[in-house]
């Protein structure tokens, strides 16, 4: 096991929900809710676990770019995910608010990184010099059964000047079975399907006129908010028989505290 693949943090809720942070890329790589023994993520077994590359799967961390589309200089998705993150403090279960209510009260991991800890994937670029910080908030809900993983991303400019960029979590769910998958709450999002518009050419782009989307050949697109709402509400269906291996994922963004159009990718690696 090497050094980056034994470097993590594991966070424990009271309920038995846990999560299992990585240093590297500040990259969550499990998740354990209360109400079932199976992970939730994937984590491929190709990982090469060397500090030059991020980890693949998990919750990656994009910044300050989605694939290559700001700077085909920089590294692909970024430079946050293939470097090692500080754990600022961390929530334990003999807390005393957990004494007092152990079966609700959240805990959470907190994680920083700054441009003076991006030894890679930076250089040479127009980020190189750049001045900002990164928290990342890590946090397992729990009750009645049910539990809830959240991640909150805080990105400062402690520089004087303005940078463009682009986030996503780029998460990988565990699926036993892809023919009995399916994503709910796309349908009139405009799409952008990379696999027939490797360009992203937006003129090129379609509304969703279906939903649910079933996931059983390879699929890469990129949905975008067409009705003015800012929040993506989508519920993943991993198993048809039933509602328990179900999964509801919500995601709002915001600059300088002003709401923000949030997207949604949908694609199986």
């Amino acid at each position: 096991m090497t050094s980056i693949q034994s470097s993590y943090h594991t966070l424990t809720h009271p309920s038995g929900a846990s999560a299992k942070i990585h240093f590297q890329g500040a990259t969550v790589t499990s998740f354990i809710p209360s109400s079932e023994t199976q992970d939730l993520l994937f984590v491929s077994e190709s990982n090469t676990w060397s500090p030059e590359d991020a980890i693949r799967g998990g919750v990656p961390v994009v910044f300050p770019q989605f694939g290559t589309e700001l700077d085909p200089s920089m590294a692909q998705h970024g430079f946050l995910r293939s470097n090692v993150w500080k754990l600022l403090n961390a929530d334990t279960t003999d807390h005393p608010h957990h004494a007092r209510n152990s079966d609700e009260s959240p805990v959470s991991a907190r994680f920083e990184i700054d441009e003076s800890a991006i030894v890679r994937n930076a250089a040479g670029t127009p980020w190189e010099g750049r001045k900002f910080t990164a928290t990342y908030t890590i946090t397992i809900h729990a009750n009645n059964n049910t539990a809830l993983l959240s991640t909150d991303l805080l990105v400062k400019n402690t520089g004087s000047d303005e940078f463009e960029f682009s986030n996503l979590l780029h998460t990988y769910y565990a699926v036993e079975d892809s023919t009995k998958l399916s994503v709910t709450g796309l349908k009139d999002y405009q799409c952008i399907d990379t696999m027939i518009n490797p360009t992203r050419d937006p003129q090129k782009s379609f509304v969703m006129g279906s939903d649910p989307i079933t996931v059983d050949s390879e699929v890469d697109r990129i949905f975008y908010q067409n009705d003015g709402k800012q929040d993506v509400a989508v519920l993943l269906q991993r198993d048809s028989s039933g509602p328990t291996k179900d999964v509801r994922i919500f995601s709002t963004s915001d600059i300088s505290g002003t709401s923000e159009e949030a997207s949604c990718v949908v694609w199986n690696p």
